[in-house]
């Protein structure tokens, strides 16, 4: 019987001792914790760069990027653009591949995707030539 109360003691004073401490947790996604400056969270891709070589869907780890195009003459013409972020690992070996700089990553943190904006899709009549 007295070891009933005395855990209850413990338990009681744990949760005061608690309460009475700094929260750990943050609000998000109104608050964010500080990230490393060379922390690579999201891709921005400027298809105007872009010369559809496909280097950086070969380099991919991950396989998350797929490129869509076709040749006109000598050169070739970006159809579609797509990152898969529910396979992409954010490594950044796409950045490094990228001969144009077309694919950088970012510092902008979406840490969480829905179903519908979990693969990032551009068309030919996004493309902005």
């Amino acid at each position: 019987m007295f070891d009933f109360f005395r855990n209850i003691l413990r338990a009681f004073g744990t949760s005061l001792r608690l309460i009475a401490s700094p929260k750990v947790t943050l609000d998000y996604p109104n608050e964010q914790e500080k990230r490393s400056d060379k922390a690579r969270q999201s891709h921005a891709v400027d298809l105007k760069k872009c010369v559809a070589c496909g280097t950086c869907a070969k380099a991919c780890p991950a396989k998350a990027i797929s490129i869509k195009n076709h040749c006109a003459g000598d050169k070739k013409v970006l159809d579609a653009f797509s990152i898969d972020y529910g396979k992409c690992c954010f490594c950044g070996i796409c950045e490094a591949a990228c001969h144009k700089k077309a694919i950088t990553m970012t510092e902008k943190n979406k840490q969480s995707y829905r179903k519908n904006t979990i693969i990032k899709h551009v068309k030919k009549e996004q493309i902005k030539t």
